[in-house]
């Protein structure tokens, strides 16, 4: 699997939020990544949108994670930025896309790869690989 860049940034502002544990505005976390605002900007616009990103308006505002850390897994965000994960398209395909696809061990081995890696990036909780209250830290800045 192949994450795109939208869901990369998503993930990081994710672990962002959760570790800081107060508002941040998207210049922030821009900044600290070292990635593009615009482009982050689309990808909190659909974390809002998704319901896991709160924005507050006004003096103080800012993003703040709108669901418990807790509570979203890297698996969901995975699959509900990325939308498909599946690793070849006959692997989950209902209708035939390759002459050999029948009778394919590859097509099940890749499908129950994939299955095992989707079963375990679901039981990552942001938590686990941003615990609340303990800022990242940037290593590249001295």
């Amino acid at each position: 699997m192949h994450l795109s860049l939208h869901t990369d940034y998503g993930l990081r502002t994710l672990m962002y939020l959760s570790g800081i544990r107060q508002r941040a505005t998207v210049g922030q976390i821009a900044e600290f990544y070292e990635i593009s605002k615009d482009h982050l900007s689309k990808v909190v616009q659909r974390l809002t949108g998704l319901g896991w990103v709160r924005t507050v308006r006004g003096i103080g505002g800012g993003l703040e994670l709108a669901t418990q850390p807790e509570c979203i897994t890297v698996g969901e965000v995975i699959e509900k930025l990325e939308g498909s994960t599946q690793l070849l398209e006959c692997v989950t395909a209902q209708t035939q896309v390759c002459v050999i696809q029948p009778n394919c061990k590859l097509r099940r081995v890749l499908a129950e790869a994939q299955r095992i890696q989707m079963e375990y990036l679901r039981s990552i909780k942001l938590s686990e690989i941003a615990k609340p209250g303990v800022q990242l830290v940037n290593l590249s800045k001295p």
